[in-house]
């Protein structure tokens, strides 16, 4: 369960594909964003805060929304970097989801 304002951190991950898969069982659902391990120092004040939205877009290197009820997933192509995933309920609303990640296939 992701309460309205805050926020799971995963990482660091290495530089290969990796899927996300999420399974929306109530709420809107999530909200990621990955960032690299150098840049995520000077920003866990905010990710610990619950204000992830705060990271600038500039350290962005994925991002994306999986929403709705039922299973969803995303591969994140992410290979400049190791890189921290930070996961935050979609609109800022309570979510209860199921979360897996694990090495992309093929």
């Amino acid at each position: 369960m992701l309460p309205a304002g805050a926020t799971q951190v995963f990482g660091p991950i290495d530089p290969l594909p990796v899927d996300l898969d999420v399974v929306v069982e109530r709420g809107p659902g999530v909200e990621y964003r990955a960032l690299c391990t150098q840049d995520m120092a000077p920003h866990i004040a905010e990710v610990a805060a619950g204000h992830p939205q705060r990271i600038p877009e500039r350290l962005i290197v994925a991002r994306g929304v999986l929403s709705g009820s039922g299973t969803h997933s995303a591969t994140l192509h992410v290979e400049q970097c190791r890189y921290y995933l930070v996961v935050a309920s979609a609109n800022g609303a309570t979510t209860v989801v199921a979360l897996r990640l694990r090495a992309a296939a093929g």
